[in-house]
C-alpha cells in the first residue's frame, strides 16, 4: 500500500470518529441533575424491582407525572411565598403578623406535598398484585431516601479556616 492510500484511510477514518463525536456532544447532556438523576433512576428501579405488568408500567408513569406536576405547582407557590417573606426585610412597614402569615401558608403548602407525596405511594401501592405488596415495603425505605434527600454519602462539611 502506498503512503498516499495510506493517508487518504487514515483521514476518512478521523473524518468518522469526529462526526461521532460531535453527535455525541450535540446530544442531550452527558450527566443530568444529580436530583432528576436519582428520581428518574428510582423510577426504573421501581418497576424492575416491583416486576410490574405492561400496564402497570403505563399507569405507574401516568401516576409519576401526576405526581410531579402536583409537586412542581406546589414548590413554585411556595418559592414565591418564601421570595414575599424576605423581601418584606427590605420594607420599612412590616410587622411581625404578616411575615407569621406568610411562613403559616410556606408550612400549609409543605404539609399538602407530604401529603401529596403519601397518596402518590398509596397509588402505587394499589396498583400492585399480592406478591408485589412484600416488594413495595422492602423498597419504600429506598423511596424515603431520595425523597428526603437523605445524606448518608455526602461529602464531610469544609473545614474551618484557622485562626492565627
Amino acid at each position: 500500500m502506498k503512503k498516499s492510500t495510506f493517508f487518504i484511510i487514515a483521514a476518512i477514518i478521523l473524518f468518522i470518529l469526529n462526526g461521532i463525536l460531535i453527535a455525541l456532544v450535540l446530544q442531550k447532556p452527558a450527566y443530568p441533575i444529580p436530583q432528576e438523576a436519582k428520581q428518574g433512576e428510582l423510577k426504573l428501579r421501581i418497576g424492575e424491582q416491583l416486576n410490574l405488568s405492561e400496564q402497570q408500567v403505563q399507569d405507574h408513569r401516568r401516576l409519576a407525572d401526576e405526581h410531579f406536576r402536583g409537586m412542581r405547582r406546589l414548590t413554585e407557590q411556595q418559592k414565591r411565598l418564601a421570595r414575599d417573606y424576605f423581601s418584606s426585610l427590605s420594607r420599612i412597614d412590616a410587622n411581625s403578623s404578616d411575615t407569621s402569615d406568610v411562613l403559616d401558608e410556606i408550612s400549609e403548602l409543605e404539609a399538602q406535598k407530604i401529603q401529596l407525596t403519601y397518596e402518590h405511594l398509596n397509588d402505587i401501592k394499589s396498583l400492585l398484585d399480592e406478591d408485589q405488596l412484600p416488594l413495595f415495603d422492602s423498597i419504600l425505605d429506598e423511596i424515603l431516601k431520595v425523597m428526603l434527600n437523605d445524606q448518608k454519602n455526602a461529602p464531610p462539611p469544609p473545614r474551618q479556616p484557622r485562626d492565627r
